[in-house]
């Protein structure tokens, strides 16, 4: 369950930056006729664009972070090229022109590699803050409070309308931490769900269509190569829109726990 240990605080990783030729990879946020907040559909993927492999560390994430803007989204999962075309798979043609971003072409490293934890509560569930999710996760995960982090809040979270807070740090955030062999994450995953269920951290989200969806502190579907991690900030529509996260925070801990 500790793929962490062993993991050293400069220890260098690899993401994958991607960038769009056209629109945004970013959530687009506005304010509706009532002065609640609106969000517009998530982008589901990019038509085309690049894809590039970066090297990095925990400690010099959060500067990384600050510059990213609305067009690039990162993958914790990377591919055989150091940089590529991306396309959609309808167009796939030749892996020498353009790759589908799929699993087939995105896997995540066998060394040290960057995981999250992204805690988005659900309706009706409790907000809490990232030292209250820490030690949760450390109560089931021994050792887990003691490595270093990366906390930003999410993409959506600290909207304004002039100074009238939207919607606030309760929307949710990314922790980040490394692992030692990212190809173990799928199942570290697994398990954690589980044991937070066990806890009893888990609770079950009903679908529009009427399904019982099993849901904890975390969300699990995160944990798969050729995701888009969506960690700019958010495109506001409307005037007196404005976006006032903290910046991202690098929280030391120990070289290894």
């Amino acid at each position: 369950m500790n793929n962490y240990q062993g993991v050293q605080t400069d220890e260098t990783f690899q993401i994958t930056e991607y960038t769009t030729d056209n629109g945004i990879l970013t959530k687009e946020i506005g304010m509706d006729s009532e002065g609640k907040i609106r969000k517009y559909p998530d982008p589901i993927t990019m038509k085309s664009g690049t894809a590039r492999k970066l090297p990095m560390t925990l400690p010099g994430f959060p500067e990384y972070l600050m510059g990213l803007g609305i067009n690039r989204a990162i993958g914790h999962g990377i591919c055989e090229f150091e940089k590529t075309k991306i396309t959609i798979l309808k167009n796939f043609k030749n892996k020498s022109e353009a790759i589908p971003r799929s699993k087939d072409y995105f896997h995540y490293s066998d060394g040290a590699t960057l995981a999250m934890i992204d805690h988005d509560p659900e309706d009706g569930q409790p907000v809490r803050d990232y030292q209250e999710v820490i030690k949760i996760i450390d109560s089931v995960c021994p050792g887990f409070a003691a490595i270093p982090k990366v906390l930003t809040y999410s993409t959506s979270s600290c909207i304004y309308h002039g100074n009238t807070e939207l919607r606030g740090k309760g929307a949710g955030f990314h922790l980040y931490f490394l692992v030692k062999n990212g190809t173990d994450l799928p199942r570290f995953a697994e398990a954690l769900f589980h044991r937070l269920w066990l806890a009893g951290h888990g609770y079950i989200k009903i679908s529009r269509s009427g399904s019982l969806l099993p849901r904890t502190i975390f969300d699990d579907k995160v944990f798969s190569p050729e995701r888009f991690d969506f960690v700019a900030g958010a495109k506001l529509v409307g005037p007196g829109m404005v976006q006032r996260r903290p910046d991202p925070l690098y929280i030391p801990g120990g070289a290894s726990c």
